[in-house]
């Protein structure tokens, strides 16, 4: 399996529908997720958007939460986006 990251990273939970997935990373560094996050659509030869939203653990370290639309897909846009 290809290294996704320079930074030790756990997929701790993932769940894909038919337009959309989320997937939950945890890491040490908040900041290096963002390289994982730019290489990850074209690991898999998807074109998609995507949404991540890190936030600090109470034991330490940081969990990313990334929405994730299927090749093809486009995320909504919301009014506060536009």
């Amino acid at each position: 399996m290809q290294q996704l990251s320079d930074i030790p990273v756990t997929l701790t939970a993932s769940d894909c529908r038919s337009t959309l997935c989320r997937l939950d990373f945890n890491h040490a560094d908040p900041y290096a997720i963002n390289d994982l996050l730019d290489r990850f659509p074209n690991l898999l030869a998807w074109n998609s958007d995507l949404r991540a939203r890190t936030t600090e653990n109470v034991q330490g370290g940081y969990t990313t939460t990334v929405f994730m639309t299927r090749d093809g897909q486009v995320l909504p846009t919301l009014a506060s986006d536009q």
